[in-house]
């Protein structure tokens, strides 16, 4: 760490992009620059053209990456101060998934006390850091295992097999991870060819779980205790209580967060919220809260679990789908490892609801279509039946491993 901080010493502060995923480098450059007052922007993708938006949006004026042998590289760049970026606000540069348009661009505040005075380390704790360096999610698991001393395990290839062969051989016990990667890891067949017997806590989130996958996780593997998470990147990573390993019900348990349901969609208020982005006007914040665009079904308990969002959600002729709903139905058939539901054009409703499964080996596919459609129609109003079903041989996923809608 003691190249990155005389390098940075020599500097004004600025923006500088971290070009490259976990390494004892990234991580040094990401410590550093923030202490001395930077704001640094990660970025894993080796997408030219995602690196070089990244750099315009952020107005990154250096850089550091494995390819320059992380020299610092000073950037034009035609843009001094994003818009909504404080001239001394140091801190991380995040972006959203963005589903549609361009992703919307926050800086946020890192804590960097590292000291965590409540933890006794008794014995070696391994976790998993499978959620990317420029996630929320990912960065919250970096930080959080330096200040429990652990031992941090970063696969150089994100693939089922890779991690399990990691979770096998470094006994890691916690790892945080999607629900569409732990499918992708169910389909592979690695719980049943590698020994998890470590591994003692699985954390889920970033996108919905399908009740039924979170039911065959929790009955192969008993002895795992799974948590759903929760968090944005403009309220950071919320303290969260599952109902059971079993359950997708879970509740906000953080004295420094509000939580309400308006319209069935969860607004947060937290302490440590962003005031705005940098590249849109935009609001993040509405009347003080966040409108995190997750629709939840909310119990008498105060206990909820997330059925979908906003933007997904399909107009059969006035009638609101949720493709959750769908989902979850088919998945409870045998012989469905995988289920999206979709919107297609109809028209007479404008939209119809369709749906790309994917099948167990050898299923007779003919007979499996017969089945979701007797289902639909026996379970489901009329106007849920999927109109058009499709048939893929793998999951079909993004590169932050959320399920491809």
């Amino acid at each position: 760490m003691k190249c990155c901080e005389n390098s940075l010493k020599k500097l004004r502060p600025g923006v500088c992009l971290i070009e490259g995923d976990y390494s004892v480098n990234s991580i040094s450059w990401l410590i550093s620059g923030i202490a001395f007052g930077w704001r640094m922007v990660p970025v894993v993708s080796t997408n030219q053209s995602i690196v070089a938006s990244r750099k315009n949006i952020s107005g990154a004026t250096h850089k550091v990456s494995n390819n320059t042998d992380w020299v610092v590289e000073s950037l034009y760049s035609s843009i001094s101060s994003p818009t909504g970026l404080d001239a001394d606000e140091s801190g991380v540069i995040l972006f959203s998934s963005g589903t549609t348009g361009e992703p919307k661009a926050m800086c946020k505040n890192i804590d960097l006390e590292l000291a965590d005075s409540g933890h006794h380390k008794t014995k070696s704790l391994s976790i998993g850091l499978l959620l990317l360096f420029d996630h929320i999610g990912g960065l919250n698991t970096l930080l959080s295992g330096l200040r429990k001393a652990a031992h941090l395990i970063a696969p150089l290839e994100r693939s089922p097999r890779v991690l399990a062969r990691l979770i096998e051989t470094h006994a890691v016990r916690v790892l945080p991870c999607s629900p569409t990667f732990l499918n992708m890891m169910y389909l592979d067949g690695v719980f049943d060819e590698f020994d998890f017997k470590f591994l003692r806590l699985v954390t889920y989130g970033t996108e919905r779980m399908p009740d039924e996958l979170l039911k065959r996780l929790s009955a192969l593997h008993p002895r795992i205790k799974f948590l759903q998470t929760f968090g944005t990147s403009e309220t950071g990573i919320v303290q969260t209580k599952s109902l059971s390993s079993s359950s997708t019900f879970f509740t906000i348990d953080d004295p420094s967060v509000e939580w309400q349901v308006v319209d069935k969609e969860l607004w947060l208020r937290s302490s440590s919220q962003i005031s705005g982005y940098l590249n849109t006007k935009e609001k993040a914040i509405d009347d003080g809260w966040f409108k995190t665009g997750d629709l939840v079904d909310l119990r008498n308990d105060g206990y909820f679990k997330v059925v979908g969002r906003t933007t997904e959600v399909i107009n059969v002729g006035g009638e609101k789908v949720l493709p959750g709903e769908i989902e979850d139905l088919l998945m409870s058939i045998d012989q469905v490892i995988d289920c999206t539901a979709f919107s297609v054009e109809n028209g007479i409703t404008g939209q119809a609801v369709g749906v790309r499964v994917v099948p167990s080996k050898g299923t007779d596919l003919k007979k499996l279509k017969r089945n979701i459609r007797q289902l639909s129609r026996t379970k489901m109003e009329s106007f849920k039946v999927p109109a058009k079903i499709i048939f893929e041989v793998d999951l079909k996923y993004t590169e932050r491993f959320k399920k491809e809608r």
